[in-house]
């Protein structure tokens, strides 16, 4: 595999951004371009809801912004992007005026089943993110909820992807939860991935599900303590009212030459990345071509 050269000194290979917004009123391309100007190569591009969707034709037409989003990374910057889809959870508080919980639940069904759809016709490489609110709702909202993340499993089973999990903090409460949903659907618990993790990388703390850790100084030393079976994301979010948040572009590939800095050599810094470019969504090794 060969990649172009990257400002990581000594190191030349891969660089996956595992969770990343662009929105076209914010930064958009440019942010990308951040993104790659410090070392990165490939990034999941998680779909970014406006919170205006309500049915079918609005949310297939914002699941069209972030697909056509995504081209324009790989025609103007030749970066490698898989596409990520799926109802996000905050939905079933944020329809509460709109829709009633029939409805919600239809909506939510609905995007897994679009999202389903992307996926299969080789559009979109995973469902998500998808899960439960890191907030309080009502019962009826978190039973609706995690309804939706079970059809979202079997979905993601049924189509051969990932499955991208928002949830609230990631204890150890929260992986069994994830861990005997993955088994009661049928879903392999390695293909189900933590966002906003922390540094429980070890199988015994996560159950087996894959954690994509929040690439902060703190998560990142003490994920480096524990091996390499781990993911790293931003969760940039491309708001023009939050600059920055939750962090930066530069922060993956930041957080990558403080793992060399660390004592971790070229090959399993490149085995980390590759966990998700070919094991998970398999995207192409170096820059697109499209």
């Amino acid at each position: 595999m060969s990649f172009t050269s990257s400002p990581l000194s000594g190191y030349d290979g891969p660089v996956l951004d595992n969770h990343f917004h662009l929105d076209s009123a914010g930064a958009g391309v440019a942010a990308a371009a951040e993104f790659q100007r410090a070392g990165g190569t490939h990034l999941l591009l998680v779909h970014k809801p406006s919170w205006s969707e309500h049915d079918r034709a609005s949310l297939d037409a914002s699941y069209g912004e972030t697909i056509a989003m995504a081209q324009r990374l790989r025609t103007q910057l030749r970066l490698v992007v898989g596409v990520c889809l799926g109802p996000h959870p905050a939905f079933v508080s944020v329809l509460r005026d709109r829709l009633s919980l029939e409805q919600r639940e239809e909506f939510l069904t609905m995007g897994v089943e679009l999202a389903a759809r992307y996926v299969s016709e080789g559009i979109a490489v995973a469902i998500g993110e998808v899960g439960r609110p890191h907030y309080a709702v009502e019962a009826q909202e978190l039973a609706l909820s995690e309804a939706n993340l079970r059809l979202a499993a079997v979905s993601a089973r049924e189509v051969g992807c990932p499955l991208i999990l928002h949830t609230e903090e990631a204890t150890g409460e929260t992986y069994r939860f994830l861990a005997q949903l993955a088994d009661a659907a049928g879903f392999p618990r390695a293909r189900m991935v933590k966002h906003f993790a922390g540094p429980q990388v070890l199988e015994e703390e996560n159950l087996g599900l894959l954690p994509s850790v929040l690439a902060t100084r703190g998560n990142v030393d003490a994920a480096a303590t524990k091996g390499d079976r781990f993911l790293l994301e931003t969760d940039y979010l491309d708001d023009p009212r939050r600059p920055g948040a939750v962090l930066g572009p530069k922060s993956v590939p930041r957080a990558c030459a403080r793992l060399l800095s660390r004592g971790w050599d070229g090959e399993k810094l490149r085995r980390l990345h590759l966990q998700g470019i070919e094991g998970l969504y398999r995207l192409p090794p170096g820059y697109a071509q499209q």
